[in-house]
């Protein structure tokens, strides 16, 4: 490997700059009754991202605690998934066996473990800390070098961790490299990071100074979640929910016209059986009516009519004359009458008997007042 001026100088705290690195399982061991995987946790090829993880690993610390996790989430309980065995490195490339606990221990390890030997889960990815790094040359292409790297912690994931600290590093290493160099490279740095906290934390919460990270910690304030995963399922949340407002409001326009017109239409029939209003198109005070806008507009007219019989020139109703001859079993509900009965939850019987007594009152009342013209 042929290399230039490197930016090969420690970070300044021991977590400025946590990497997480994703990298494929190996193979499932045994029939499955040991619950066990060999996996290459790291090897020195070059990857997508252009880089190279060095094979010189400091394994003291995670000797001490070999848990593996799922999805890098060192928070929930639920996530310790299982532990580590006879990580080493080996031609070149960092292994390990991970093995699962059971169900009865942890729910969560066992729907991995079937994801795994089903082979839906194969991502494994290491989190560690670079105390060495810098740019270099193999066969003619620039990639970036991760060297003695201090292990953290093991994961099981299904996408790659956010790459927001690696990026931060290769920015750090291009502006120290510049510093050295005539001619300043193209690429603008980036900000170097805070050295109180690395640039993405263990749970995957952002805390950088990228635009990215920042937007991530503007939704987390915003819909109070944990983690910007949380946060990015919030926020579609809230937008298929604007997205059905115009439909909701839509029927609830239809919903309250609705309403409205029962009431419209209650009102009117109210007016009928107590012998204000005819159902005649041609009478005048049903015409009136009728062209009243609002219900307010419309109860307050109904509410300065007389029943017909108390005005000398009107003319009894139908209904009322067949009270008046002795016939009140003649008077029945309209199909109108019955509709609204059956929308407001009245008995039949009830409305048809109130009715019949209304318009004998008021057949009564016609000939009270038409004695009293003669």
């Amino acid at each position: 490997m042929q290399t230039r001026d490197t930016a090969t100088t420690p970070p300044t705290t021991e977590r400025s700059a946590i990497v997480y690195k994703m990298f494929e399982l190996k193979a499932a061991e045994g029939d499955g009754a040991e619950r066990s995987f060999d996996v290459i946790a790291s090897t020195e090829t070059v990857d997508s991202y252009g880089d190279i993880v060095k094979a010189n690993w400091r394994l003291e610390r995670y000797a001490n605690n070999p848990i593996v996790l799922f999805g890098h989430n060192t928070r929930d309980p639920s996530c310790v998934i299982g532990t580590a065995s006879d990580v080493k490195v080996d031609g070149g490339a960092l292994k390990a066996r991970i093995t699962l606990v059971g169900e009865e221990v942890n729910p969560e390890a066992e729907r991995v473990f079937k994801l795994m030997k089903a082979g839906a889960l194969r991502g494994i990815s290491v989190g560690f800390l670079p105390h060495s790094y810098g740019w270099a040359k193999v066969s003619d292409q620039e990639v970036f070098v991760l060297d003695d790297n201090e292990l953290f912690e093991i994961s099981v994931v299904s996408v790659p961790a956010n790459p927001d600290a690696l990026a931060q590093l290769h920015a750090k290493a291009r502006q120290e490299l510049a510093a050295k160099s005539a001619t300043p490279p193209a690429v603008e740095p980036a900000p170097e990071p805070a050295p109180s906290e690395p640039e993405t934390k263990s749970d995957g919460e952002p805390t950088s100074d990228h635009p990215r990270a920042q937007l991530a910690r503007l939704a987390m304030e915003l819909t109070g979640a944990e983690d910007a995963t949380a946060a990015q399922g919030a926020l579609r949340a809230l937008k298929a929910a604007a997205d059905e407002v115009p439909a909701l409001t839509e029927r609830a326009s239809k919903a309250e016209a609705e309403v409205v017109s029962l009431k419209r239409a209650a009102l009117l029939e109210r007016a009928v059986i107590e012998g204000k209003l005819t159902k005649d198109p041609s009478d005048p005070r049903r015409a009136h009516a009728e062209k009243c806008a609002g219900l307010a507009e419309l109860g307050a007219y109904l509410g300065t009519l007389q029943v017909r019989g108390a005005h000398m020139n009107a003319k009894p109703q139908p209904a009322a004359r067949s009270v008046e001859s002795g016939n009140p079993s003649s008077v029945a509900l309209t199909d109108e009458e019955v509709r609204l009965a059956k929308q407001m939850g009245n008995n039949l019987d009830a409305v048809l008997s109130a009715k019949r007594s209304l318009l004998a009152a008021a057949a009564r009342d016609d000939q009270d007042d038409d004695t009293a013209a003669e």
